[in-house]
């Protein structure tokens, strides 16, 4: 985002070697009080990542939606079985169709808001997995670990490069400034 605006933001540019030993140092910092951020996230992960709320509320929606579309349907067979003003019954199709849509939106907002929290799940798991795998320190830069363990890196104005690893953990890291 640093072009984002007609005016770039102040942060240096950084080469992709300060970015690598920043993540070495902070992944380093991650491993020296891994036991705590492994317990911590197990113990908070049903939590962060719970969509029974979610669930009750799609069958809601779900159930919700199906009526109306029973409703809908009646209105269209009592209007082809009955005289009625066409005018007055096109108004009414539209809003009942409308309203359908509404929800079936809501349903689709729903069930992307699941597949994110269990895409969080996956996210956070995979990242504990690549922390018990590891010892106790990092001694150079692995791609592989950076894709499975980082979810963005931010440098500030200042130089530091804040690493946010995916299970929500961030840690700065001061990168030197080159003479």
């Amino acid at each position: 985002r640093k072009y984002q605006d007609d005016k770039p933001c102040a942060t240096p540019n950084l080469r992709e070697e300060d970015i690598e030993v920043a993540f070495v140092t902070a992944f380093n910092q991650l491993l020296g009080d891994k036991e705590r951020y492994i317990a911590q996230f197990e113990e908070n992960l049903p939590l962060l990542t719970d969509t029974s709320k979610l669930e009750d509320e799609l069958v809601a929606l779900t159930t919700r939606y199906e009526e109306m579309q029973a409703s809908l349907h009646r209105y269209i067979a009592e209007n082809a079985q009955q005289i009625q003003d066409q005018n007055e019954y096109n108004r009414r199709y539209e809003e009942m169709r409308t309203a359908c849509e509404e929800v079936e939106a809501k349903i689709e907002e729903v069930n992307k808001d699941i597949l994110a929290q269990l895409g969080r799940k996956e996210q956070i798991r995979r990242c504990l997995n690549e922390l018990r795998q590891h010892g106790n320190i990092l001694e150079e830069f692995d791609l592989d670990l950076w894709n499975a363990m980082v979810e963005s890196a931010c440098v500030s104005k200042d130089g530091t490069l804040t690493i946010r690893f995916r299970n929500g953990t961030e840690i700065p890291v001061q990168v030197p400034k080159k003479k």
